[in-house]
């Protein structure tokens, strides 16, 4: 029985792709969980007392809603699992938002410490020459 030459192309560039990737070493898999670690915090958060939040911003391209809240996260968060303090002010009305993240050692006065952008998709151009500190630090 006959390989066609079309099978027998596509099998030799799957091993030679296969055989790339291997030959990176564990690096590159290593490289892709840290990526893919990094996208997404999840936990639950607390405080000892009552405050309000009704905030989503998706890849902070439409932030909608308000958020004002100081205590803790637990969950995994910036690739790692645990928990710290966490500080979260924010709005945004899907065009246009402002967000400061504050984790672990933070100061809610001292801008330095805390995580401010402009989001939104009108808000993140006009915040690359204003005010954001993209220093996103989590847990």
């Amino acid at each position: 029985m006959r390989v066609s030459r079309r099978i027998t192309r596509c099998m030799f560039v799957i091993a030679l792709g296969l055989g790339l990737t291997a030959s990176s070493g564990c690096a590159y898999f290593h490289n892709r969980w840290h990526d893919f670690s990094q996208m997404a915090d999840i936990g639950v958060t607390w405080s000892d007392k009552n405050q309000f939040v009704l905030y989503s911003s998706f890849e902070s391209i439409l932030p909608l809603g308000y958020a004002h809240f100081d205590g803790h996260f637990a969950g995994w968060g910036g690739g790692q699992f645990g928990a710290t303090r966490n500080s979260l002010d924010a709005w945004g009305v899907l065009v246009w938002g402002h967000e400061k993240v504050g984790w672990e050692d933070f100061d809610v006065d001292d801008p330095s410490t805390l995580f401010t952008q402009t989001v939104g998709l009108i808000g993140m151009p006009v915040g690359l020459f204003t005010d954001s500190n993209p220093n996103y630090v989590p847990s």
